[in-house]
């Protein structure tokens, strides 16, 4: 028999730490679902970590006298989602 082609999809994270993962659709599907899952640990674990940090950046940065505006602009986002976010701790 021959073989089908393999269809892939690759996610990289870049930054530490990186990792690739290769998804296919005709081999060792077990072994890319534990990578999968591994991969998503990794990425809940570095986003509680980054969180954490983003929140002291955001009050740093308030009590060094940033409004709301400008901690926004840097976010990404308005000033109410901001304040909304950060600023009832």
């Amino acid at each position: 028999m021959g073989r089908h082609p393999v269809k892939e999809k690759r996610l990289t994270e870049e930054g530490p730490p990186t990792m690739s993962v290769v998804v296919s659709t005709t081999e060792a599907p077990a072994r890319a679902r534990d990578e999968l899952l591994k991969l998503m640990r990794q990425l809940r674990n570095e986003r509680e970590s980054i969180e954490k940090e983003l929140a002291v950046a955001v009050m740093t940065a308030r009590g060094l006298g940033a409004s709301w505006t400008l901690i926004g602009d840097a976010l990404g986002v308005s000033k109410q989602a901001a304040l909304q976010r950060f600023g009832r701790r």
